[in-house]
């Protein structure tokens, strides 16, 4: 559950809630769309929204917004197709929900190494499913999310984030965990 937010916004004349959320891009500079991180924090300030700063240059980006983060994903998604005429998806958390995927990662690969642990995010719970038998490969679906562990990597794997969200339905973009760590820290001290 998020805590409530601890900066506020003059909007219609009324001190409004702001929240601080991580919008993560599908395939944005790994082999997908090109959006420099420039670009993406000037479609964020566009829309009014502050303490905008981004993470290495693979699509996450952080801010405080009045939206919600349905809405935000939605604008973020479209200021980048209006900028280089192509749809990327995005999928948007909070820092409580980041740091709460990240302790059930620990808690799921809690004696393996962080570089060979990666996280899906999707763009909407889904109910727990088979995404197929791996020989070293493993996975849990949970909720929101698909915990993953790559113990020889993800180069190889065809437990890919093309197949997790053709088998489950949902878009999904993939951090490795060392990544949402960093985010976390990030984003936890801008909350």
């Amino acid at each position: 559950m998020s805590r409530p937010p601890q900066h506020t916004s003059l909007r219609h004349g009324t001190m409004a809630p702001m929240t601080t959320y991580v919008a993560l891009l599908r395939a944005v500079n790994v082999g997908g769309a090109k959006v420099s991180m420039t670009a993406l924090r000037e479609i964020a300030l566009r829309q009014g929204w502050t303490n905008v700063s981004t993470y290495i240059n693979s699509g996450n980006l952080l801010f405080d917004s009045l939206d919600g983060p349905i809405r935000a994903a939605d604008l973020v998604s479209s200021g980048i197709e209006a900028a280089i005429d192509r749809h990327v998806a995005v999928v948007v958390r909070t820092p409580d929900q980041l740091a709460a995927t990240l302790e059930r990662s620990r808690e799921l690969f809690a004696h393996d190494d962080d570089k060979h642990v990666a996280i899906a995010f999707l763009d909407r719970p889904v109910q727990p499913a088979s995404l197929g038998q791996y020989d070293l490969e493993r996975y849990v679906v949970d909720g929101a999310q698909v915990h993953l562990l790559y113990p020889t990597g993800l180069g190889n794997s065809k437990l890919t984030t093309p197949l997790i969200e053709k088998k489950l339905d949902a878009v999904a973009t993939t951090r490795g965990r060392k990544t949402v760590m960093a985010l976390v820290a990030r984003a936890s001290k801008q909350a």
